[in-house]
């Protein structure tokens, strides 16, 4: 609660004040009766205008918290000291008030709709409208906040199928929001010259300053904008030519509002640009004016300041694939390439391939701008730390697809680049020692390797891949003298270890002028700069100057592999600014999803920071740094201070005695082979797999994590403090994941920060529910609340305390919901292979089954029909996403995810015979919360306590694949 800390901040000033009067009296005593009660004054007035404009901080600070008693107390204190008591300021800033006040109560709109209606026809009679700027002001936010209700009141009318009213309400919030767009540029106009007022009560940035009055402009043009980018996200009430005159006058607006915002400095407005790049790209239609998109295009590219727009730079690169939509997108992004190359370069370079040919060629612009002969030989190199035997069978893999589906010419492309790559390198061109040897000896099977791809030999290449030699990593004499090939950076790439980055020859100041008057780059690409936040869209990353950018300089020598599938390296980089940072090198797999998914967060982030119950709670999502470099390796922040969740249990449980694998075994005698999952679903009764999962929780100690962090922490009130930071962090990551349906989360898929207690989640190979529906063991719980998790909080009541922090995260997130979906926007116009892996078959010979069920051939299948499946099922999972925003059941979720399985063995063992019990798995047996609640229409509360029942279900836990660990 920050109420206190603003009172006696408050105290504090006005302490301030008075030590100020009383020196400056002093000073002046030789001055005359007048003289000094016009010094009197003066200070008085200064005085007044700071306490002024602290109370009216803390008012708007207090609101967003959430504490409306203090924050009508704080307003109260604004109005005394500015005797503004009965003023149109105070009375609508008592209105913005009770309508958070209603908001954050959920009771909705209609209760108070009615009284805010007749406030707003009172104030508008008792304070008539004037052409002076105050009064100017005033009413400016009197239109925004009627047309705000006024728009509240619409949604409702929708929610309810009254769409004629829906839309008379509209044209009224409509022309409330255009009357507050005249008289934001009267009080612009119209301003005196002169020094700063303090009478006014400031809301959103808006003060009776020249400054201010330019951002409360900005205010009302983006209110105007939000309103119209709303109402064109909606479908049309009808075909009509008067729906569609709406419609296109609509369009115009919200083009031109959103401009007129981004030069006025409301940076918020960028938000609207995906939107209506793609709303304009597909005005083909006759409904709106083609003129529109390059009006759109044209003036994102010209505006005075394009950071903002360096958020959606992957939502922008995602359109390049379609012709309209590029000639929208490469203006802004050809802008965004001049200022800032190192946001635009690896985003184009990943896109780049799977661009249609003439796509390709209109970017040529794009490709020229972007052009970087420094950093391709670092990514290259950078892929030499993937181990050879891994990007080996990777590449057996891609050919044998490849011939399987006839296109025997991608095969041999494929090998000309792994030749060029691997094979056809020796150490004498940077390859390191492992590397070298492990072409030398595997010499003689991979020079048949082209005659096996010419002649489509298939089967001699599946044999190879199976047969493969791993190269030995315990074979000493293939590192790099006295360091083992595993710990040694010069075993795997000799270039990256004498890797020094050229300092740039031009040395000016980022902020300089180029020969064409143009802004020099912030930072070139003659080097890689170190993945982070600095082109988050949030802050001009130029402000950090040329000494800000921080670049990797060298590699240090040793390195660490770690233990899963993939080895990934941990190497340690010697930065610009003198430090030394870890990052984890991953090869073999594109990080464009996990990029997505960080970004994806970061605005839940941002979401919950704003709602006042989630910031006063901290409830947040650890996130860290992704960059992909290529398809087939990318960089990952390295998190120090964390350990993996399940070496922290192993340590805590190995203290005692060795007993951590112990259930390990019970469960596999249950569970003998992953093909014994899901015939249990018909055959096994929910009391036998009940008590036979109970048991094996017993083996454990029920507080395992509870004693590590205990353990860890200094005291008990670092370990009060600690958990309940465990607490907030494992609530916030359960609902954001489940609406990203983020799958896969065993314990080594989560790391814990030791200093705080933090938890957070990691690697998101399954995302968009594909851990249900490709798996050959579905997962059936939205998230992980295993028995450990919840042991942390005892001895208090844990569902009561996690079930109050899922609520306001999820409602918080629900009212966010156009927000979430614009960043999901980028996976629906640039979709990953993901998609289709995910979605595509497995030992089936009938083609790769779709989301939905649905049959897609893979033979012969063209890169444009491969395209439009993709994007199909990427729309189908991100319209899963705006049901669980909108109060779908999440069990009904499940079930439809369970029922599109694309996996043979689940889809046979899942007939109309056994669905029955595999219904009642999910949904829960009678007496279940989830399976009394409607499957549409419900309530934060109603979600929440459906997830959590499900979560820990001991029916579905008891079913889960064995590498899970549901036992702990």
């Amino acid at each position: 609660d920050g109420a206190p800390a603003w009172a006696a901040l408050l105290r504090a000033r006005e302490a301030v004040g008075d030590a100020v009067l009383t020196r400056a009296l002093e000073l002046n005593r030789d001055a005359d009766a007048p003289e000094r009660d016009a010094l009197k004054a003066r200070v008085h007035a200064e005085v007044c205008g700071a306490q002024a404009w602290l109370c009216s901080q803390a008012a708007r600070a207090t609101r967003a918290q959430g504490n409306f008693v203090a924050s009508k107390n704080f307003l109260k204190q604004w109005a005394q000291v500015t005797g503004k008591q009965l003023t149109l300021a105070y009375s609508l800033a008592v209105v913005r008030l009770k309508l958070a006040e209603n908001a954050s109560a959920a009771a909705g709109s209609g209760k108070y709709a009615s009284i805010l209606g007749s406030t707003f026809q009172m104030l508008e009679g008792a304070f008539p409208a004037t052409e002076d700027a105050e009064r100017s002001r005033e009413w400016r936010a009197l239109a925004i906040a009627r047309g705000g209700l006024l728009s509240e009141q619409a949604a409702g009318a929708r929610e309810h199928a009254a769409a004629a009213e829906a839309v008379a309400l509209e044209r009224k919030a409509l022309a409330q929001l255009e009357l507050a767009v005249r008289w934001a540029g009267l009080t612009v106009g119209s301003l005196a010259s002169g020094g700063p007022q303090v009478a006014a009560y400031e809301d959103d940035g808006d003060d009776a300053t020249p400054l201010g009055d330019a951002l409360g402009c900005a205010h009302a043009s983006l209110a105007l904008a939000n309103f119209a980018v709303s109402a064109l996200s909606r479908p049309d009430d009808n075909g009509g030519g008067d729906a569609r005159e709406r419609r296109a006058a609509l369009a115009r607006t919200a083009v031109e509002r959103t401009l007129f915002s981004l030069r006025a400095g409301a940076i918020d407005a960028a938000d609207h640009v995906p939107t209506l790049i793609r709303l304009c790209a597909v005005a083909g239609d006759g409904a709106l004016d083609p003129k529109l998109g390059t009006a759109l295009a044209d003036g994102l590219a010209r505006l005075p300041a394009v950071w903002p727009l360096l958020r959606w730079a992957p939502q922008l690169v995602g359109e390049l694939g379609e012709a309209r939509s590029a000639q929208l997108s490469l203006p802004v992004l050809l802008a965004l390439a001049a200022r800032y190359p190192q946001a635009v370069y690896f985003q184009f370079q990943l896109a780049r391939p799977t661009l249609p040919a003439a796509c390709a060629a209109a970017c040529a612009p794009l490709a020229a701008a972007l052009a970087a002969p420094a950093l391709q030989p670092l990514l290259e190199a950078l892929e030499d730390l993937t181990h050879p035997e891994l990007r080996t069978k990777d590449f057996l893999t891609a050919c044998v697809d490849a011939l399987k589906a006839g296109d025997q010419a991608q095969a041999m492309a494929l090998w000309k680049k792994f030749h060029s790559s691997l094979l056809g390198r020796t150490e004498c061109d940077g390859l390191g020692t492992y590397n070298a040897a492990f072409t030398r000896e595997n010499a003689k099977v991979m020079g048949n390797l082209q005659l096996m791809i010419e002649k489509s030999d298939v089967a001699q290449l599946t044999k190879l891949k199976k047969n493969l030699e791993p190269g030995g990593d315990q074979r000493s004499g293939r590192g790099s003298g006295a360091l083992a090939p595993n710990v040694s950076l010069a075993a795997f790439s000799q270039w990256l270890s004498a890797y020094r980055r050229e300092p740039e020859i031009d040395a000016e100041p980022a902020t300089a002028l180029g020969g064409g008057g143009a802004p020099r780059p912030v930072a070139g690409l003659g080097g890689l700069e170190l993945p982070g936040g600095a082109y988050d869209g949030r802050v001009d990353p130029a402000i950090r100057g040329p000494d800000g950018v921080c670049w990797v300089e060298s590699f240090d020598g040793r390195m660490e592999t770690m233990t899963s599938i993939r080895k990934p390296k941990c190497v340690t980089v010697r930065c610009s600014d003198q430090l030394d940072r870890k990052l984890l090198v991953k090869g073999g797999e594109d990080l464009r999803l996990d990029q997505r998914l960080q970004q994806l967060f970061r605005t839940m982030n941002r979401v919950l920071e704003r709602d006042g119950a989630c910031a006063s709670r901290g409830m947040r999502v650890g996130t860290y740094a992704v960059l992909p470099l290529s398809p087939n390796v990318g960089l990952i922040e390295w998190l120090d201070g964390t350990e993996p969740l399940k070496g922290l249990l192993r340590r805590e449980a190995d203290r005692d005695k060795p007993h951590f694998d112990l259930p390990v075994a019970k469960y596999r005698a249950i569970y003998r082979d992953s093909q014994a999952y899901t015939p249990s679903f018909a055959r096994k009764p929910r009391e036998t797999i009940t008590s036979e999962y109970n048991k094996i929780v017993d083996v454990l100690p029920p507080a395992l994590l509870r004693g590590a962090l205990l353990a860890r922490a200094p005291c008990a009130e670092a370990f009060l403090e600690r958990r309940s930071t465990f607490a907030r962090s494992l609530s916030a990551q359960s609902i954001c994941t489940w609406v990203v349906g983020i799958g896969d989360r065993h314990l080594d898929n989560f790391l814990v920060r030791e200093r705080t207690g933090e938890l957070i989640p990691i690697d998101f190979g399954h995302a968009f529910g594909s851990a249900t529906f490709s798996l050959p063991v579905p997962e059936l719980m939205p998230f992980r609340l295993t028995p450990q998790l919840i042991g942390v909080l005892a001895p208090l009541p844990s569902q009561p305390l996690l079930h109050a922090h899922m609520v306001h995260t999820l409602a918080a997130l629900r009212g966010a919901r156009a927000e979430l979906l614009r960043v999901c926007e980028v996976f629906v116009s640039e979709p990953l292979g993901e998609w289709l892996k995910w979605t595509g078959g497995d030992e089936s010979d009938e083609g790769t089954a779709g989301a939905g069920g649905e049959s897609v051939a893979a033979d012969g299948e063209s890169a444009a029909a491969s395209a439009r499946a993709e994007g199909w099922v990427a729309r189908t999972r991100v319209s899963i996403v705006e049901r669980k925003l909108s109060g779908a059941n999440p069990a009904q979720l499940t079930l439809e995810d369970l029922k599109s399985t694309t996996h043979k063995t689940v889809r046979d063992h899942l007939s109309v015979k056994n669905w029955a019990a595999v219904t009642d798995i999910v949904i829960g047996g009678q007496g279940s919360e989830r399976s009394k609640l409607p499957a549409v229409g419900l309530s934060a509360e109603d979600q929440v306590r459906a997830l959590i029942e499900q979560a820990t279900d001991p029916n579905i836990l008891g079913r889960t694949w064995i590498g899970w660990s549901s036992y702990c």
